[in-house]
């Protein structure tokens, strides 16, 4: 095995996560007290499984198709 290789990613820190969705960290914990993006604990650090982001994104409406 490579130990030069990426190991993806399953999950993203609350500032990471602002940064790949392009958010605020208010929206972001609005999200989460809302129960629609589901976060993890690891001691104080919050993380955001990168399928909850997935789920979240897909469940926001799709724009309107340009005529």
């Amino acid at each position: 095995m490579n130990s030069d290789a990426e190991v993806p990613r399953v999950a993203l820190r609350v500032n990471e996560a602002c940064a790949a969705l392009s958010i605020s960290r208010s929206k972001l914990y609005t999200e989460l007290q809302s129960g629609r993006l589901k976060a993890r604990k690891s001691g104080a650090r919050t993380l955001i499984p990168v399928a909850s982001i997935a789920a979240w994104l897909n469940s926001l409406p799709e724009t309107a198709k340009a005529a």
